[in-house]
């Protein structure tokens, strides 16, 4: 009865969270059913972004081996697939490396921006209108972040423009220490 009671709490908490998130940090992937997703070589390189290297084997974005400062990535999500409404997503999930990162002061971070309500461009992304995590601390292998979205963009409306942004950050005092990848990002069904 106390386990039920348990997931039941945890369960209205991600449905129903507003500022603070539920966050989930593994090396598991997506726990839900997945609505859309996206490897990182689909996405779109944002204007002015670092140098950078696309590796299409294993959908990989990151840094050339002397470039630094921000690679920013534009994932257009233009519907949900797998018999997942719109209604039924209620988490953003992320696939990442950031090996000695914190050595580094190298950084992964990933949001969700509705863009039809934040009334901007992909050039102007007013981030504190979305939803999303940032790293700041290092990973040793490959990691999945899970954000529970929070009023910001859920739930989500079907007649909404919604993208997906992803930002590696390294510094140049970190060419050869760290270089953060970004695998893949993922809408999800956390709750079902």
């Amino acid at each position: 009865m106390k386990t039920t009671l348990l997931i039941i709490a945890l369960a209205v908490s991600l449905a129903t969270a507003t500022k603070s998130r539920a966050q989930i940090l593994d090396q598991t992937g997506p726990y839900g059913p997945v609505g859309w997703s996206s490897s990182a070589t689909l996405c779109k390189i944002r204007p002015n972004s670092a140098a950078n290297s696309f590796n299409y084997g294993n959908g990989t974005v990151a840094f050339t081996a002397t470039s630094y400062g921000t690679i920013g990535l534009a994932c257009n999500m233009p519907g949900t697939m797998n018999g997942v409404a719109y209604s039924d997503i209620n988490a953003l999930a992320f696939t990442f490396s950031d090996n000695s990162g914190q050595t580094g002061g190298c950084t992964v971070s990933v949001y969700l921006v509705d863009l039809t309500k934040a009334n901007s461009s992909v050039a102007a992304i007013r981030l504190h209108d979305a939803d999303g995590w940032s790293s700041g601390q290092s990973f040793s292998g490959i990691w999945t972040a899970q954000i529970g979205l929070t009023s910001n963009t859920w739930p989500l409306n079907p007649n909404h423009i919604y993208q997906v942004v992803i930002n590696l950050y390294r510094p140049q005092s970190a060419v050869g220490v760290c270089n953060p990848t970004a695998y893949g990002a993922y809408l999800e069904d956390l709750i079902s």
